[in-house]
């Protein structure tokens, strides 16, 4: 399957969100797709990094997130997104 939404909401995680998101659509459709699948891949692919799906999915091993974009030290958000996470 294949979404491409607008806001994808993946500034927003557990307890935080930024850059205009307030629901983690991302998250949300992951949530659906696991009552169906047992393992689900995010691939994000925008201008800024997709900091609360990582924060929310990072310590699940069915659930695997990749985001392609800018260096953080460039634009927002700054504090993650870096080679080492």
């Amino acid at each position: 399957a294949y979404a491409c939404t607008l806001h994808p909401g993946h500034h927003t995680g557990t307890n935080t969100y930024g850059g205009y998101c307030y629901i983690n659509n991302a998250a949300v459709a992951v949530a659906a797709l696991l009552d169906l699948h047992p393992k689900v891949a995010v691939i994000d692919l925008d201008y800024h990094h997709g900091n609360g799906t990582q924060e929310i999915f990072y310590s699940r091993a069915d659930v695997f997130t990749a985001s392609i974009h800018i260096t953080p030290g460039v634009d927002y958000p700054f504090y993650s997104g870096w080679p080492e996470e």
